[in-house]
């Protein structure tokens, strides 16, 4: 019988070891696939926080630049006080102003360490629109840096920027509105451009600001143009006859009702008390015992007898202008004349009389100031000569009156009263924002008015001069265009001034 021989255990390994073999290895590929991944995901947490740490500071970089151009505005509408802002008068030149905030030794404080400083350069050249330029940098607690660029045009603000405005606005007849400009190159030293059909254009403005169903109560007029109320429901604060109209030309000749898209409102807008213009230093101020007579004043040979000021205007002061005699006449001949009266109350601008009335000859301007009524009813004002049209008037600019009662006096003795009416036309620019301003007449009304409460009687025409709201600032000043400096050229461009 022959012996068993068994099988050494080596040539057959057992079948738990090659399992737990097999295991292993799956075990040591999960480990290094999820080693890579929380490698990757590490990888790309930590570039999304870079990425949204750079684009915080970036933020904060853009925010500081408009810093910058926030303090050269503010020294714009503080008369240009550069000094009171920081800044400095840029050497070897007169109208260009630079300056470091918070300043050229110190920093403004950001998150983990940062620091942020913007330098602004101001250029004065063109004094219409101001430039100014801001280049901030912050810097990272690294030692890395962001830098942002802006630039910022800027236009003066004007009270006559929308045509016809007040609390309540009312036409009482078929009144019709539209404009035109006056001074298309904004060069007082070029003709102006005289009101006529073929230059006439649909953006007429009126706005009120009353928070009130009637607050602009159009009668049966047509507005060619837009109308703004302080109403923040749609239709509200708007009354139009059934025959009244606001849109473009192409609309009004063939619709009734308001053309989508020229109604605003939301509209606000705050008019500030006026006060009586402070001559420069060493002028004349003349007391006049009369208005009935010719400014400025000549002898008989025809010489001037008045001395302007040192901005070439002539000043006067009288107790009021009193024009009620038939033939009393008030003219402005050949020269810039601004008058102020004198009394508080009572009607302190009179021209009530048959043939009574204030001309303001071509080539000549006239400013009156009065806290006083006014009450101009006889051949009313003629901006362009005794003789004078629609197509010869004077620029309205020509012709200003300034209601001066302050806010606080109208709530106590009521407000001014200004019922204006004009022979055939009045050309005029009137600012009264504590007045009741009453245009009575079938004739034409160029300009701009400003007023508590403004009524037209009658089939008036109004013409609003657009060219006023460049032309006829309020000292205060806005920005008209911003924009980024984001490519290298455009940072290129204002490099070497912003070297300092």
């Amino acid at each position: 019988m022959n012996a068993m021989h068994p099988t050494p255990a080596s040539a057959w390994p057992a079948p738990a070891a090659r399992n737990r073999g097999s295991v292993l290895m799956v075990a040591l590929i999960l480990a290094a696939v999820l080693a890579i991944s929380l490698t990757s995901y590490l990888q790309l947490t930590t570039h999304s926080g870079k990425m949204a740490n750079r684009s915080f500071y970036m933020d904060g970089a853009q925010n500081l630049a408009d810093v910058g151009l926030e303090h050269a505005l503010w020294a714009m509408n503080n008369g240009g006080n550069w000094t009171a802002a920081n800044f400095a008068l840029r050497s070897g030149a007169t109208d260009q102003y630079q300056g470091t905030f918070p300043s050229a030794s110190d920093s403004f404080p950001f998150s983990a360490g940062a620091r942020g400083q913007v330098k602004v350069w101001v250029d004065l050249t063109n004094p219409r629109v101001p430039h100014a330029v801001a280049l901030a940098t912050i810097t990272l607690a690294d030692g890395s840096r962001i830098e942002k660029q802006s630039e910022a045009f800027m236009k003066e603000r004007s009270y006559f920027e929308q045509g016809m405005v007040g609390d309540t606005i009312t036409f009482k007849g078929q009144v019709t509105v539209d404009s035109w400009i006056s001074d298309g190159d904004n060069n007082p030293s070029t003709p102006a451009v005289p009101y006529t059909t073929s230059v006439a254009r649909d953006n007429g403005k009126v706005g009120a600001t009353a928070l009130i169903a009637s607050a602009l109560s159009g009668g049966q007029g047509d507005v060619a143009g837009s109308v703004f109320v302080g109403s923040s429901e749609t239709g509200g604060g708007i009354t139009l006859g059934s025959q009244g109209a606001v849109g473009d030309f192409a609309w009004i000749n063939a619709n009734t009702g308001v053309q989508e898209g020229h109604a605003t409102y939301d509209f606000t807008a705050d008019f500030p008390d006026v006060s009586n213009p402070t001559p420069p230093a060493g002028t004349t101020v003349y007391t006049l015992t009369s208005a009935a007579t010719t400014l400025p004043r000549r002898d008989a040979s025809g010489n001037l007898t008045d001395t302007p000021g040192s901005d070439g205007n002539y000043y006067y002061k009288v107790s009021a202008i009193d024009l009620s005699g038939n033939t009393d006449t008030m003219t402005i001949q050949g020269g810039n004349v601004i008058l102020t009266t004198t009394n508080p109350t009572g009607t302190t601008v009179k021209a009530t009389g048959n043939h009574s009335g204030i001309v303001v000859d071509a080539a000549a301007s006239l400013k009156i100031y009065t806290a006083g009524d006014v009450a101009i009813t006889g051949n009313g004002i003629l901006n362009g000569g005794a003789a004078g049209t629609v197509a010869t008037a004077n620029q309205p600019i020509n012709c200003q009156i300034y209601g001066t009662r302050s806010s606080a006096t109208a709530g106590v003795s009521g407000t001014q009263k200004f019922d204006i009416k004009g022979n055939g036309h009045l050309s005029s620019v009137v600012y009264a924002p504590n007045g009741d301003v009453t245009i009575s007449g079938n004739g034409a009304v160029l300009g701009s008015i400003v007023g508590q409460t403004v009524v037209m009687n009658g089939n008036a025409a109004f013409h609003f001069d657009e060219s006023l709201a460049d032309n006829l600032g309020s000292g205060l000043w806005k920005l008209q265009k911003w924009r980024e400096l984001s490519t290298p050229a455009e940072r290129a461009t204002y490099a070497a001034a912003l070297a300092f």
